[in-house]
């Protein structure tokens, strides 16, 4: 088994310096390298590192240079797309205390795309709220039943909200304060972040 193993080992050496000679650019027959493996074992259970000594040919001319790998420049990411959107409808809550505005986007508005429209919206118009929908069918069932501050007799379109509620501009509690931050739960969207 110990002589499989330093076979197999100096198998393994002898593709590495052949690679590494030929990678290197230089022209040299692999006859030149030799490897010499020691054959002293001291145990039949442990198997000692075999030493390796290479004969170096003869080093490059002054005149040899490797080719110089061309330099890559990082080009940089691509912005998002500015969306196109619409404030489809405005109502106040909590007695006029807060503004909520509707917030239309294209359903197919990456991640990027839609916090970078949240910043500026919010950058804009610092004071109010705003709901973020990607479909408009039942939001005037939407606004009804969030004007009468949950009223349970008032419908509210559930299954619609799920499905096209993207997220929301909202003042939250943090353990740093009030903070209006965005939020989502879609998955496509999913997380919170700071706007301020």
């Amino acid at each position: 088994m110990n002589k499989i193993l330093q076979w197999g080992l100096i198998a393994i050496f002898t593709i590495i310096i052949i690679s590494a000679v030929v990678g290197s650019g230089k022209k040299q027959s692999t006859s030149s390298i030799t490897v010499a493996i020691s054959s002293n074992i001291p145990s039949p259970l442990i198997s000692p590192s075999p030493k390796i000594t290479l004969n170096p040919s003869p080093s490059p001319s002054p005149t040899f240079l490797p080719n110089p790998s061309p330099i890559q420049k990082e080009s940089p990411l691509p912005s998002p797309r500015k969306i196109n959107y619409k404030i489809a409808a405005v109502w106040t809550v909590h007695s006029g205390e807060e503004t909520w505005k509707a917030l239309i986007v294209p359903e197919d508005a990456t991640r990027d795309e839609l916090l970078d429209l949240v910043k500026t919206v919010h950058q804009k118009d610092p004071e109010s709220y705003y709901e973020v929908f990607d479909n408009t069918e039942e939001l005037t069932a939407y606004i009804a039943w969030s004007k009468s501050e949950n009223d349970p007799k008032v419908y509210f379109p559930e299954e619609w909200d799920m499905k096209h509620q993207v997220g929301m501009i909202n003042q939250m509690l943090t353990e740093n304060g009030m903070k209006w931050q965005f939020t989502s739960d879609k998955e496509k969207y999913l997380g919170t972040i700071d706007l301020e």
